[in-house]
């Protein structure tokens, strides 16, 4: 505490000291890439949205809500096996989703 006080001492009096970049965050920005993934469902006239980092945990998300609604949309109907099939069946009618993708670097 001693050593901040005599920082801010030094500060107030206008004499300032160099200071170093930490070397771990620095790196070029420009190489860095993000990416955001929109998910919204419309279901039973209620809408769900998500923002993920990449399509993979977003289409997760869709599978879990379809896995989690299935038994009251379908009864004793078993769910296909494949999570394509299942989410065509299940979104058949009124109800949709979307997925989107955009590139949030420059955001």
């Amino acid at each position: 505490m001693q050593h901040l006080a005599s920082l801010l001492l030094d500060s107030a009096a206008g004499r300032t000291w160099p200071v170093a970049p930490y070397a771990p965050f620095q790196r070029n920005l420009v190489d860095v890439q993000m990416q955001a993934t929109v998910l919204v469902i419309l279901y039973q006239g209620k809408e769900t949205l998500g923002v993920y980092d990449d399509d993979a945990a977003a289409w997760d998300a869709l599978l879990a809500f379809v896995d989690q609604n299935w038994v009251s949309r379908f009864d004793s109907t078993p769910p296909p096996e494949s999570g394509d099939v299942r989410v065509e069946m299940f979104f058949n009618g009124e109800d949709m989703y979307l997925l989107a993708s955009s590139d949030v670097t420059d955001l």
